[in-house]
């Protein structure tokens, strides 16, 4: 008790100095990682760390790091701290994805019929802690049953897909609009994205969070949802599709003056074909050619 009236008679500085020095003595030595959880942690309005917790990591020696880790699940701005290292972190590819999910599927010893197989995977492309969460169910239900296993499992998929969303966007309008948008569009290339962020200044913002947050694959020039979001993002397609429909016959203006000299890579023009089908408008007779059942089932 004595101990605890001196720590709360410090000045603020000294009490994180304090602190530090309890981490560093603790951690150090024993070569043990601290990990601090500051998702819940209250942000200024310009997304800036409050000053107590910058306080500590300021406090904290460089010795310390790699053994003091800060886990955030938004983008957290702390390029102007010394010795302070950030890591983003970005969604799984759907290979590093498949292999996880199917290693700890033969770890617990579950056996997935085939047909069943791809499916559960693509609801879970992208972040392990639904692969996680997915598996550990199955390790605790080993008895895969057709119709029950696989329902529950894409309902515990979908709730968890659907409060990740929810938490992020926290009732921004224009950023669940950017969500809807990818919800349509499927993919982005960098030149699009440009075009949009023009006539469209909530969109440049939109997309920058979201790739903060690792929520967006940006892979061969272009931009695109993380595969277990697309499901939940044509909830905000659906909700905001009038004010989406005139931004995605933006983007295909261009595509109209376009010849077959042009080049295109084949997953843009692929997306672009679904996007003059889902808007109703008119396919470039170039395009003709490239129309097949695939994306038809998509529109």
């Amino acid at each position: 008790m004595e101990e605890k009236e001196r720590f709360e008679k410090k000045t603020e500085q000294e009490k994180f100095k304090i602190l530090s020095a309890m981490i560093d003595a603790i951690c150090i030595p024993s070569k043990q990682v601290l990990f601090f959880d500051i998702s819940n942690v209250t942000f200024n309005q310009d997304g800036a760390l409050n000053s107590l917790l910058t306080s500590l990591m300021l406090c904290l020696n460089k010795h310390s790091w790699p053994h003091v880790v800060f886990i955030s699940k938004r983008h957290v701005d702390i390029d102007d701290l010394d010795d302070v290292y950030t890591y983003q972190v970005y969604p799984l590819s759907e290979s590093d994805s498949i292999y996880l999910f199917r290693m700890l599927v033969n770890l617990y010893g579950v056996e997935i019929p085939r047909q069943e197989m791809n499916i559960i995977e693509q609801s879970v492309v992208g972040h392990p802690g639904l692969i996680n969460m997915v598996t550990t169910y199955l390790k605790a239900n080993p008895t895969y049953k057709l119709n029950k296993t696989h329902g529950k499992i894409i309902s515990k998929v979908r709730m968890a897909v659907s409060r990740l969303l929810q938490d992020f966007v926290e009732n921004d309008k224009e950023q669940e609009k950017v969500i809807g948008f990818f919800g349509l569009a499927e993919i982005i290339s960098f030149s699009e994205a440009i075009d949009l962020g023009k006539n469209w200044p909530e969109f440049e913002n939109g997309l920058s969070r979201l790739i903060d947050s690792g929520f967006i694959q940006y892979q061969k020039s272009d931009y695109r949802l993380a595969p277990y979001l697309q499901n939940e993002a044509q909830k905000y397609s659906n909700e905001y599709r009038a004010e989406l429909l005139p931004r995605i016959k933006l983007l295909l203006k261009k595509y109209a003056e376009l010849d077959k000299e042009d080049y295109v890579p084949i997953d843009i023009l692929d997306a672009r074909i679904v996007s003059y089908l889902t808007t109703n408008e008119s396919l470039p007779d170039y395009l003709q050619n490239f129309l097949m059942p695939v994306q038809l089932i998509k529109a």
